[in-house]
């Protein structure tokens, strides 16, 4: 059985992945998702509006979503409402980054079709293909209110003018997703967790305080470090995460995607 941690909102996508491959899925999602509303992002429209964006960063389909919602309810929200249409049109005018497949599908659902995604799906893969083209320009990120600082600071060392709208928000999990959480971590110590998946920081973090507010959390990193249970992870943050517990052993595939991801754990079982 594999252990499922990703937000409730992908709970389908998973399912359909895990089952492909053979396995069980158990879903415990370690994040809760909320929409966030400020004053940055009528700066952003304004800004957009006015012809000032040079690129605009989504770094997960999340990010496309909820600036989505956010639109949405700017004649109650914001002083300067714009149309989703209206909004879509100024994005296919505006030179736009997706972080992976994923993100680029959600993207193209909407009518977004020139976007510019980097060979490897990560912050760095970003930085890569962007390199100094973001030199004086305006970077727009719409993303978490948890999103890796690093990516802000290195487009800012590239000679671009950043700015860092968060559009939603990340918690633990609370009521239902916190029992369904703690369920998880008492089947992994009870040897009925084959793998478990982490495909951010905050999620593998949101794991172990739990565990920790449990009172089992050296129990279960013991696990992971005899490798009794598989520990799969997308992306060298979330990889660092389990080094700083002392959790060397993990999968990390080469293609930052879930279907990867449980790719490599049907070829490690």
């Amino acid at each position: 059985m594999i252990g499922v941690t990703r937000p409730k909102e992908y709970i389908e996508e998973s399912a359909e992945i895990v089952r492909f491959y053979g396995f069980k899925p158990f879903f415990a999602p370690m994040v809760s998702l909320y929409p966030v509303k400020t004053h940055d992002f009528q700066s952003f429209i304004d800004r957009l509006c006015d012809d000032k964006v040079d690129f605009i960063i989504f770094t997960s389909a999340n990010g496309v979503k909820y600036t989505l919602k956010l639109i949405k309810c700017m004649d109650m929200c914001y002083k300067r409402p714009i149309e989703e249409s209206d909004f879509i049109e100024w994005l296919k005018k505006t030179k736009i980054v997706s972080i992976g497949p994923k993100t680029e599908k959600t993207l193209r659902e909407i009518g977004v079709s020139d976007i510019i995604i980097p060979s490897e799906f990560s912050s760095e893969g970003i930085i890569e293909i962007l390199g100094d083209s973001v030199r004086n320009k305006d970077v727009e990120l719409l993303r978490s209110s948890k999103g890796n600082l690093r990516l802000k600071k290195e487009l800012e060392d590239h000679g671009a003018i950043v700015n860092d709208i968060h559009v939603y928000t990340a918690g633990v999990p609370e009521r239902e997703d916190r029992v369904k959480a703690e369920e998880l971590v008492n089947l992994t110590l009870n040897g009925e967790i084959d793998a478990i998946t982490f495909t951010s920081r905050m999620i593998a973090d949101n794991f172990f305080s739990i565990a920790e507010d449990m009172g089992v959390k050296e129990d279960i990193i013991d696990l992971f470090r005899s490798g009794t249970v598989i520990v799969a992870v997308i992306g060298r943050e979330t990889a660092k995460s389990l080094e700083m517990l002392d959790i060397k052993e993990h999968i990390m595939p080469k293609e930052f995607t879930f279907d990867a991801m449980i790719r490599a754990i049907k070829n490690t079982i």
